[in-house]
């Protein structure tokens, strides 16, 4: 029995019917059923692009884990796993239109390869001919895309594969990256064996991926990398312009113009406090080896000392552990013997209120899962500071009361139902 058999039955009716009932040849049959296809996959479309999205959000986690762990793969993948899990990504989620896809693909490669034989005889009897199986009069769908105007098709969907994948995979890793643009090339040999038809069929879902990529790049903004320089270099501009306007107080002063300290003069405010924290913070990251610059900013509450960069995975540290110690750090040396104390923030490309998001997502779904069964719910072990966000979150909810348990490292909250002895 074929497997396939219920789906090349339905792609058949829905191919008659839009030659029947439309009125469109067969070709441009193929075409509507290619768009109807894909109108039904917009939901699993939605998916991905939440997926890709969610992934570049997180990618300096991810890199963190993989640096901290990248002599042990087994261990890598659990962690990664295990943080997959905690933050709902679906990696495999970005793959779902084409896997949903390939079923469709297959079928209709059997519904053409027996289409003159089983389907257009009986329309061959009400006068229908080989021209009624053409497409712009370039190829016929049942041919092999080798055959006549076959190659111009297929450098047609070599050139939408391309773009189609360049636009859809702009989240992705360098080197996965380049093999999905390598493979469309690779798969050349293979399709001069398809029927045209198929050809057709692929022609279109790649038109429509890219118009999707282009709507998705405009309605969604790419977020803006980080200035890719370092804490202890300016800005080239920033460097020439100083050149050009003081020439002569570069010369003057004697001891080589050192740029990483031109860098630290320049300063938001925080005053001398800031400058100490720059410093202690643009030490650290060069220890640890992330190239980032460093803004601070205080305001009558708190302290923000921010890092940007293009890497920042190693400085934030699996579950920000490595920038919590570096917030830790901070606080305790600015503020060492002194009464006038202000509490430091260190923050790292967005890194908190991503984390904070999260956790407010975890503890909100964890309440709901505590009450509906009337069971304690145990979270992983956080740091002090994510312990305390959860607790935040949740100090007002009527239905739920958490605590910590356990000790460090591994102490951990846990949600109780109010109605439960503790």
């Amino acid at each position: 029995m074929n497997p396939l058999g219920p789906l090349e039955d339905l792609l058949t009716w829905a191919l008659t019917n839009l030659h029947d009932t439309v009125g469109l040849s067969w070709a441009w049959s193929i075409v509507a059923l290619t768009v109807i296809v894909r109108m039904l996959l917009v939901p699993l479309t939605v998916k991905q692009i939440h997926s890709m999205q969610n992934l570049q959000a997180h990618a300096p986690e991810m890199k963190a884990i993989q640096q901290r762990w990248k002599h042990d793969r087994q261990r890598q993948n659990q962690e990664l796993m295990a943080f997959y899990k905690e933050n709902q990504i679906n990696p495999a989620a970005s793959c779902l239109p084409i896997l949903a896809q390939i079923p469709v693909f297959i079928g209709l490669f059997f519904v053409l390869r027996g289409f003159e034989s089983e389907i257009f005889p009986a329309y061959r009897a009400q006068g229908e001919g080989p021209a009624d199986l053409e497409w712009l009069s370039l190829v016929t769908i049942t041919e092999n895309t080798k055959v006549g105007w076959g190659p111009l098709l297929i450098v047609a969907y070599g050139v939408s594969q391309l773009t189609s994948t360049w636009l859809m995979s702009q989240t992705m890793q360098p080197a996965q990256r380049a093999l999905m643009l390598i493979l469309p090339i690779a798969f050349i040999p293979f399709v001069l064996q398809f029927p045209s038809g198929l050809m057709v069929y692929w022609l279109t879902t790649n038109l429509w991926t890219t118009g999707q990529g282009l709507i998705t790049r405009r309605l969604v903004p790419k977020r803006e990398p980080p200035p890719k320089k370092s804490s202890r270099t300016p800005p080239k501009e920033q460097a020439r312009a100083a050149g050009a306007e003081k020439p002569a107080a570069a010369k003057d002063d004697g001891n080589g113009t050192q740029p990483q300290r031109v860098r630290k003069v320049k300063r938001k405010k925080g005053g001398a406090r800031g400058a100490r924290l720059r410093e202690l913070v643009d030490r650290i990251a060069r220890e640890v080896g992330a190239h980032c610059t460093i803004d601070v900013a205080e305001d009558d509450e708190q302290i923000v000392v921010t890092c940007d960069g293009p890497d920042l995975g190693v400085l934030i540290g699996r579950h920000g552990q490595t920038i919590d110690a570096i917030q830790y750090l901070a606080n305790a040396i600015v503020y060492r013997d002194r009464d006038d104390r202000k509490r430091v923030v260190v923050d790292a490309s967005g890194y908190r209120a991503r984390r904070q998001a999260t956790l407010d997502s975890l503890a909100l779904r964890s309440a709901e899962q505590a009450t509906a069964t009337g069971q304690r719910v145990a979270l992983e072990p956080m740091t002090a500071v994510e312990r305390k966000l959860v607790h935040e979150r949740l100090k007002d909810d009527p239905e739920v009361e958490t605590l910590s348990e356990g000790t460090e490292p591994n102490r951990f909250v846990v949600i109780v139902p109010r109605n439960v002895a503790v």
